[in-house]
């Protein structure tokens, strides 16, 4: 499923960064689809009780049906982008932990003002778990980085001239670099020219 270089990933307490991705990943799915559910079936039947209902509660369940929402679609992201190794797909879900970072600040200060003490005390904690998760998946999204560049780089290394030098444990692989080399050319920064010399190549894989 992933590449070598997952083994040589940093590690959050005993989990693999990329396991760490994906237990986020499928603990957020598994509540927030719960959870959409919950206020989904809470809006079906306040309109059933009531055939016109009040603003706030449509407001509110509105507010948590969207929040629900987003959250799902990035935490499969979150999960899609570990899988396939694509760190772009891991952006969502920072920004969207971080403006829920922004909120419980904003949301903490608010009850500073109040002196509710048990309201400061639980968004403390919630802050804290959420940059303990931010940090976590930042810095798996800098690891398949990190680890997509250095695969780029073996790649634009095997050009024709030494590729041949090289013991291919499997034709598949000798077959996926000549494959690579000259219909994807923009891996090498050359020109690969179409001609018999390439067809051998491919021959021979």
């Amino acid at each position: 499923m992933f590449s070598d270089s997952a083994k040589m990933s940093k590690a959050i307490f005993w989990l693999q960064l990329r396991t760490f991705g994906l237990v986020v990943g499928w603990l957020e799915v598994i509540f927030f689809i719960t959870s959409t559910i919950y206020w989904g079936t809470i809006s079906l039947l306040e309109r059933e009780r009531h055939e016109k209902s009040e603003t706030g509660h449509v407001i509110r369940n509105s507010f948590y049906l969207a929040f629900n929402i987003s959250h799902l679609l990035t935490s499969s992201l979150l999960i899609l982008g570990t899988i396939k190794e694509r760190h772009l797909l891991l952006f969502p879900w920072l920004i969207n932990r971080g403006l829920v970072l922004c909120g419980s600040v904003m949301l903490t200060n608010y009850y500073m003002k109040a002196n509710d003490s048990l309201s400061i005390l639980q968004c403390l904690v919630f802050i804290l778990f959420n940059c303990f998760l931010i940090s976590g998946i930042y810095s798996l999204l800098n690891d398949i980085k990190k680890s997509n560049e250095l695969e780029l780089q073996r790649l634009r290394l095997d050009t024709p001239d030494n590729i041949e030098d090289k013991s291919l444990s499997t034709k598949l692989d000798w077959n996926s670099y000549v494959y690579q080399y000259k219909f994807e050319p923009s891996l090498y920064d050359v020109n690969f020219p179409d001609n018999e010399d390439t067809d051998n190549l491919l021959k021979r894989s």
